[in-house]
């Protein structure tokens, strides 16, 4: 099921002053965080797991959880509670 990462992504956002807005879709919000061309079918798949009547398979699913919290990750280290690297 990708929608736990999915609820760790959002919560990510917040770090960054970037929350998904109380109107903004799942799909919207891809658009806003995502670099035009990315690959976008994790939160293809949180739609899926959400509302689809087939949710993603559980292959789907996994990726899904994997792509989410990737993201999750690089939203964090930019995160002003982010440690920073000491320089050298």
């Amino acid at each position: 099921d990708p929608l736990p990462a999915y609820y760790r992504f959002e919560r990510s956002l917040e770090t960054v002053s970037a929350s998904r807005g109380p109107t903004e879709t799942v799909r919207e919000l891809a658009l806003r965080v995502m670099a035009p061309g990315s690959d976008r079918s994790a939160f293809i798949a949180v739609e899926e797991a959400a509302y689809a009547a087939s949710p993603p398979t559980p292959s789907e699913a996994r990726l899904a959880a994997a792509q989410l919290d990737a993201l999750t990750g690089e939203v964090v280290a930019r995160s002003p509670a982010a440690p920073k690297k000491a320089a050298p």
